[in-house]
């Protein structure tokens, strides 16, 4: 049912603005006039690139759609000697298909078909089918594009397209090391796929290597970044060949005015303390002073806000569409549970001795989730970086306290979708 909106009603008016739900105007032609910001941020579109557009154009299409589609392509390549008819499901999954599901809902099919391909993660017996159908039924591939293989031809391409995420590997608490563990670290993180090599600088304790360790890799063919707010240390490792700054803000942001029109790029986080309207006024000045910058909103622990700051990266993406953004996915907690800090499955240097687990408690006495960690395999893994010494301190945005963490060894950078 469909009515005329009365425009000069404020209450109304304001419902529909202040309102958290999608909401959205169209007009007599099914095509959208307003849209509220609840409705922008189910459809991730602002409202003037919604205007005129029907809700079919909005909204996306059927469960099955992409599939379908990735489908029909493998087979207009493979040009088959055979005819080949796509039956889409009323599921998001293929995969989550069962054999008994689709013999109760796969109504019918193309009389003359002799063979029914399925996908080869679907679960269940494929004699069901033979049975529901009459026809010969087979699971195929895992990956639809090994199917010109199953029939004898030449596997589909493998890759999935060019992407514009970068690895960065942060040297934590660089300063404490030797000349030799530092070029180690170093040379282990390129070796392990990272693009960029960060040199985390520690606060208060001095780094006069600093120009050295930033040249040496950059002689060695690395690019480098430097984690530091102090701007003395920013200049330095510029000047050497940093190619990236971690971090600012309000309190260092003037040492960013010297980059101007430099490639050199500087990530740009909240201010301390505050919200992402302070990343608004930061990103005004770069942008006027015509610096280059990628945006972290900051990543949360896991049980201190990190749902709330996943949805501040979804939300900075919408304001800011075209610029590239930074995760710093390698945090790890030190616990404050009765399991310890090895109960979190923390990873040494290379170089350093094995050692053994040693909590503190009978991992059975500890929470669920910390008593999978405790058993998990994560331990074995490659050695990537020392646990360091000292912590500091990371403020909270979400409100909650936030519990001692490390600075992030790992991080990526890059646009929030790869580019097909």
């Amino acid at each position: 049912m469909t009515r005329p909106i009365d425009e000069d009603d404020e209450l109304l008016q304001r419902s529909f603005r202040q309102s958290p739900c999608a909401m959205a105007v169209f007009d007599t032609s099914l095509r959208l006039r307003r849209a509220n910001a609840g409705m922008e941020r189910a459809v991730g579109r602002s409202e003037g690139r919604l205007l005129g557009l029907r809700m079919s154009e909005i909204l996306p299409g059927p469960p099955g759609k992409d599939g379908d589609a990735a489908l029909r392509r493998v087979l207009a390549e493979m040009q088959p000697p055979f005819e080949a008819e796509v039956a889409v499901m009323k599921i998001t999954v293929a995969a989550l298909m069962t054999t008994p599901w689709i013999a109760r809902n796969l109504h019918e099919i193309p009389p003359e078909t002799d063979l029914m391909l399925i996908p080869g993660l679907c679960e269940g017996d494929a004699g069901i089918l033979i049975d529901r159908f009459g026809v010969k039924a087979e699971k195929g591939p895992k990956d639809l594009r090994e199917i010109p293989r199953y029939f004898g031809q030449a596997q589909a391409a493998l890759s999935y397209g060019s992407y514009s995420i970068e690895i960065l590997a942060e040297i934590n608490n660089a300063p404490k090391l030797s000349p030799t563990q530092f070029r180690a670290a170093a040379d282990y993180f390129r070796a392990s796929g990272a693009d960029l090599i960060d040199i985390g600088c520690t606060p208060g304790l001095p780094f006069p290597e600093l120009d050295h360790a930033v040249r040496e890799l950059r002689d060695a063919g690395m690019r480098v970044s430097v984690d530091s707010f102090d701007p003395a240390e920013i200049r330095t490792a510029v000047e050497a060949g940093a190619e990236l700054v971690l971090s600012v803000n309000r309190s260092n942001l003037e040492v960013a005015r010297e980059l101007a029109g430099t490639n050199t790029r500087v990530v740009v986080i909240p201010d301390f303390g505050e919200g992402l309207d302070t990343l608004d006024r930061n990103i005004e000045s770069l942008e006027r002073w015509n610096v280059r910058y990628l945006i972290d909103p900051v990543i949360e622990p896991i049980g201190f806000g990190f749902m709330a700051s996943l949805e501040r990266y979804a939300a900075v993406h919408r304001r800011y569409p075209a610029s590239a953004q930074l995760m710093g996915v390698g945090r790890r907690l030190r616990s404050r549970t009765d399991g310890g800090a090895e109960a979190l499955g923390q990873l040494p240097h290379p170089g350093d001795p094995p050692r053994a687990p040693q909590p503190s408690s009978d991992p059975d006495r500890l929470p669920p989730c910390a008593r999978d960690v405790h058993r998990s395999p994560f331990r074995r893994l490659p050695p990537l970086i020392r646990r360091s010494e000292t912590t500091r301190p990371v403020r909270s945005t979400s409100g909650h306290p936030a519990p001692e963490i490390e600075a992030g060894t790992i991080s990526l950078a890059g646009k929030s979708c790869p580019k097909h």
